[in-house]
C-alpha cells in the first residue's frame, strides 16, 4: 500500500505537539483544552461569510456551505486538530457532504495550491488500485487549535501571567479572520494591548 507521508508525518508531528502540551499540563485531558465549546470559538469565525470571502476568496454559497463542512469535520473531536480521515475516497466525502465528487475534487485541488494552502490533501493506493483521497488538513485550523490548547493550559494550571478566557475568546474573534495565530507565549498584558481599538496609540 502506497501512503503520502507528507501529510501523514504534518499529523505526527501535531499529534506529538498535543501530547507534549497534555505532558506539561499533567492532570488535564485533551477535552478540558479543547472541549467543543472552545473549539467552536475557533471554527466560528473561520467560517464566518465575510472571513470565507476577504481572506479565502470563498465568494459562492455553495463554496462557503462546503468549506463549513470540513472545517467543522476536521475539528469534530479534541484530538482532531484540523485534519480529517476520508473514508470511501473522493466519491465517498462528496456523497456524506452531499457535494457532486468532481467539484469537491476541484475545489480541494484549487484550495491546495493557494498561497498559503487553505487544505492539504493525502492519498493511499491499495496493490494496483488508483489512489484514493485518504486524509484532509486545514493546516490553518490546526495552528489555532494548537494555539488555543496551549493558551488554555496556561490559564488552566495558573502559570503568572496567562490569559484569561475572555481575552482568548477576543483573539480568537480578531485575529482568526486575519490568519495566523499570534505566539503562545502571549501575555495579558501584551493582549490588552493587541485588543485595543485600532488607532490606539498603544497598541502594537
Amino acid at each position: 500500500m502506497y501512503r503520502d507521508f507528507t501529510i501523514n508525518e504534518h499529523q505526527a508531528g501535531t499529534n506529538k505537539r498535543m501530547k507534549l502540551l497534555l505532558d506539561l499540563s499533567v492532570d488535564l485531558n485533551a477535552s478540558e483544552l479543547l472541549g467543543a465549546n472552545t473549539r467552536a470559538h475557533v471554527t466560528r469565525p473561520m467560517t464566518e461569510p465575510e472571513t470565507a470571502r476577504t481572506l479565502y476568496g470563498l465568494r459562492q454559497s455553495s463554496t462557503h456551505r462546503l468549506w463549513q463542512a470540513l472545517v467543522k469535520r476536521c475539528a469534530d473531536s479534541p484530538r482532531a486538530l484540523g485534519f480529517m480521515r476520508v473514508e470511501g475516497g473522493l466519491r465517498g466525502l462528496g456523497k456524506e457532504l452531499g457535494v457532486d465528487h468532481t467539484t469537491l475534487s476541484r475545489n480541494l485541488k484549487v484550495w491546495e495550491t493557494r498561497n498559503p494552502p487553505l487544505v492539504a490533501t493525502g492519498y493511499e493506493q491499495h496493490s494496483r488500485a488508483r489512489e484514493s483521497l485518504a486524509l484532509i488538513q486545514i493546516p490553518l485550523l490546526t495552528e489555532w487549535l494548537l494555539w488555543t490548547a496551549e493558551v488554555r493550559g496556561h490559564l488552566l494550571r495558573q502559570l503568572p501571567d496567562h490569559l484569561s478566557d475572555t481575552n482568548i475568546v477576543a483573539i480568537q474573534r480578531m485575529f482568526i479572520p486575519q490568519g495566523m495565530p499570534p505566539s503562545p507565549e502571549i501575555t495579558g498584558q501584551d493582549a490588552a494591548r493587541m485588543l485595543l481599538p485600532a488607532g490606539s496609540p498603544e497598541r502594537p
